[in-house]
């Protein structure tokens, strides 16, 4: 019933989030003893296939494109935010998951927020339990990672640690355990990207610190503020350059989903059965990841 209650509430909170860089929910719909939630479909790759498709081939995304998809998802995130509801109160939410799985870079270029389902909001119907954790682990900010209360400047903290991941092509905080994980997130040296890739622009070590810094009275305080701070550091490559970026790394894996799809429309694949559409190596099936 908990998780029941959860996934109304996503459809719930997303739905009171308008704006571009957050894909939208238009309904939830209950057959069969099953819950479903309508969304927005966007023709994307999660960023964490493109990075793992960058990588495979030994490369690192360039910083201006970097720039762009965070700038894209920041300002998705700055809305959920700064949200309200239909009595236009502040809605105070967090989205406690973000990471480079909740963002996707479409075809078009624009990147998107993606996954209100452990958010925390006023006036949701389920609560988190005292000293539960919910999120994935590695993007978790000190404070998230302590159970304690968290706002927005946790998921500033997680955005920086998407941030530092693009940019440097490997993770930041992951351990062999999830002890070991939290350990580093609280306590370990966290080294400036251009101490590990020298070609970045130094500019972006100041950001991408200040996103990062376990003091969140220290942080940057919005996403709106990290927003200016990463244009001013480097500015955004185009969509048009996104867009050539997810095609060529991506292409193939799209158009593989796409062709399912028509299938699907067509009749020839039944879309509830176990042959699911490949959404960046995973599938459309729902998933509870804590890694």
């Amino acid at each position: 019933r908990e998780f029941y209650d959860m996934f109304r509430d996503e459809a719930r909170v997303a739905a009171m989030i308008h704006h571009p860089n957050v894909v939208s929910v238009t309904d939830v719909i209950e057959a069969d003893g099953e819950l479903f939630l309508v969304m927005e479909y966007i023709e994307s790759a999660a960023l964490s296939s493109l990075m793992s498709a960058v990588v495979e081939v030994e490369q690192r995304l360039t910083p201006a494109i970097v720039s762009r998809i965070l700038v894209d998802a920041l300002s998705g995130l700055h809305a959920a935010h700064e949200a309200v509801d239909m009595r236009g109160r502040r809605l105070e939410l967090v989205h406690r998951d973000v990471s480079p799985q909740n963002l996707i870079v479409g075809i078009d270029g624009t990147s998107r927020l993606i996954d209100f389902g452990v958010a925390k909001a006023r006036h949701r119907l389920t609560e988190t339990r005292s000293g539960s954790l919910k999120g994935k682990l590695g993007y978790m900010s000190p404070e998230q990672a302590h159970a304690h209360d968290v706002d927005r400047r946790a998921d500033v903290f997680a955005s920086g640690v998407v941030l530092w991941e693009a940019l440097v092509a490997r993770r930041l905080f992951r351990g062999e355990t999830e002890v070991e994980t939290i350990r580093r997130i609280v306590e370990a040296p966290v080294e400036a990207p251009s101490v590990i890739v020298p070609s970045l622009p130094r500019a972006l070590d100041a950001v991408v610190m200040k996103a990062l810094d376990r003091d969140r009275e220290k942080r940057f305080q919005t996403a709106a503020e990290l927003v200016e701070a990463l244009e001013a550091a480097c500015p955004p490559a185009t969509a048009r350059d996104v867009a050539a970026v997810v095609k060529a790394y991506c292409g193939e894996r799209i158009e593989a989903r796409r062709a399912t799809l028509e299938a699907m429309l067509d009749g020839r694949v039944d879309a509830l059965s176990s042959s699911r559409i490949p959404i960046g190596g995973a599938d459309l099936s729902r998933t509870v990841d804590a890694s």
